[in-house]
């Protein structure tokens, strides 16, 4: 039997959007829906980003944390010009490379110099923000460093879109009328069922398998400087779209099950679409912040 390739799911994402007109929070859905589904007492969201608030949570708790931000621009700006002060130790860029790729975390305490600490570290990561701050304070200073901090993010810039008040109205009507009038069961069902055992291990068909290498061998090929990363997020947003729309399309009918352990040519081929998407946009915040 040929070893495998195992490759832990968590995705560090960050949206910008020019105008918001109600604001929205991200811990909501988690702390009312996801956590009370899971039970046990098992806590997945994190808010504390000082290095003792997280190193803590890893020492007591077994699951991959999603860490919520709204207003994203204090928490990179910490990152970036970290305090000298010992009681405001923030997550430096080094540290937040590590949780995108699972390293260990370990710290030496007390006089004898005990280890303690975890061989796994990971952590998923969504943060909102406003672009303009953004690109002219703190994303050029990202993309400067060059130490693969900015090369693990999936950036995303919403578009101003203006919509008549009867357009509004109209797809107000519609989605009434769908039969999933929230997307908080489906969010349960799949952290129910990835969060309450063993770890879920999904692996790729062979047509999928073969589109995958042929989309990292061509990204080689055009000079991509982060061609691990750039594999590393096709891998994860395949499997994020698999499990999304898998639930998806069970949950009008209340139809019930685990979710297909194989992921297919399809969705591999969306998959690497909406990298492409991230990358181009992340490209753009770039030059944009540059100048």
């Amino acid at each position: 039997q040929s070893e495998c390739f195992v490759e832990p799911a968590s995705v560090e994402i960050f949206l910008t959007q020019w105008k918001i007109l109600q604001k929205i929070s991200c811990t909501q859905p988690i702390i009312n829906h996801l956590e009370v589904k899971i039970g046990g007492d098992k806590q997945i969201l994190v808010d504390n980003s000082s290095v003792s608030g997280l190193f803590s949570y890893f020492l007591n708790e077994k699951a991959v944390p999603i860490m919520c931000i709204d207003e994203c621009q204090g928490f990179f700006n910490k990152t970036l010009y970290p305090s000298k002060s010992s009681n405001d130790q923030s997550l430096t860029m080094e540290r937040m490379c590590k949780l995108y790729d699972g390293d260990a975390w370990y710290s030496v305490k007390g006089n004898k110099g005990k280890r303690i600490g975890t061989q796994f570290a990971a952590m998923s990561l969504v943060g909102y923000t406003t672009p303009k701050m953004f690109l002219q304070k703190l994303w050029g200073r990202v993309v400067e460093n060059k130490n693969g901090f900015a090369d693990r993010f999936l950036v995303f810039c919403c578009s101003q879109g203006n919509v008549s008040i009867v357009d509004k109205e109209e797809y107000s009507s519609q989605l009434d009328e769908f039969a999933i009038s929230s997307l908080d069961l489906v969010y349960e069902k799949i952290y129910a069922e990835h969060n309450c055992g063993d770890p879920v291990e999904y692996k790729l068909t062979v047509g999928a398998k073969e589109i995958y290498q042929k989309y990292i061998a061509q990204s080689a090929q055009e000079g991509h400087k982060s061609d691990a990363k750039v594999s590393k997020n096709a891998l994860k947003l395949v499997l994020v779209l698999h499990v999304f729309y898998d639930r998806l399309k069970k949950a009008p009918d209340s139809t019930v099950g685990p979710v297909s352990r194989e992921i297919p040519e399809r969705t591999m081929k969306m998959a690497i679409s909406l990298c492409s998407t991230f990358s181009h946009v992340k490209a753009l915040m770039d030059l944009v912040s540059i100048f």
